[in-house]
């Protein structure tokens, strides 16, 4: 019952904000962990501010499902910066248009989230619609000072630059800063309503 009220919620939510109906509801657990594995933050659920599947997603899964076309062969995660915007980029975003954690975030990169099983190794109901859930992607602050704060978590089909397509993003709470030695995981969870 009380799911069905929080999705109830977040459908009305998002009627009065007129944000767009979600068929795809996209929400990522997070977790900053210390060097010794300590969890230092935790937020579970955290969810787009509409439906997080970005427009170049949207044509690359009707695309890939419907006309058996553009087939990624993997995806990539990354972590993105709104630069003091909202917490997340607007759904007609790409590449080149958001801002990524670049190099001096010392032990960042895009990382790999395969397209099969391994990158994605849940597949369930969840309160009566299929959700897809990915592996923890890990991200570990290897340097001396704080990585540059981090407002969402993007997927792409490209393991760096600004060519390929911007799947997906989802916010991860309240803008998180990295210090030296601690890590981010992340599970991204995509559900088809």
């Amino acid at each position: 019952m009380i799911k069905k009220l929080n999705r109830l919620y977040f459908f009305v939510k998002r009627l009065l904000w007129k944000k767009k109906n979600p068929l795809w509801f996209i929400t990522a657990d997070v977790r900053i962990r210390d060097k010794e594995g300590r969890i230092v933050w935790e937020g579970k659920n955290c969810e787009a501010s509409w439906n997080g599947l970005m427009d170049e997603g949207e044509n690359n899964v009707l695309d890939v499902y419907f006309r058996n076309q553009n087939t990624p062969t993997t995806f990539y995660a990354g972590l993105g910066n709104s630069g003091g915007g909202a917490a997340e980029p607007p759904d007609n975003a790409t590449l080149a248009t958001i801002t990524e954690l670049g190099a001096s975030n010392t032990g960042y990169s895009r990382l790999q989230v395969e397209r099969n099983t391994t990158g994605f190794p849940l597949l369930t109901l969840d309160d009566g619609d299929w959700m897809v859930q990915s592996k923890t992607i890990t991200w570990t602050n290897t340097g001396a000072t704080n990585w540059t704060a981090i407002d969402y978590v993007f997927l792409t089909d490209v393991a760096s630059g600004t060519t390929g397509k911007l799947i997906l993003t989802v916010s991860v709470g309240t803008a998180k800063t990295l210090a030296p030695n601690q890590s981010l995981d992340v599970v991204l969870k995509i559900k088809a309503q």
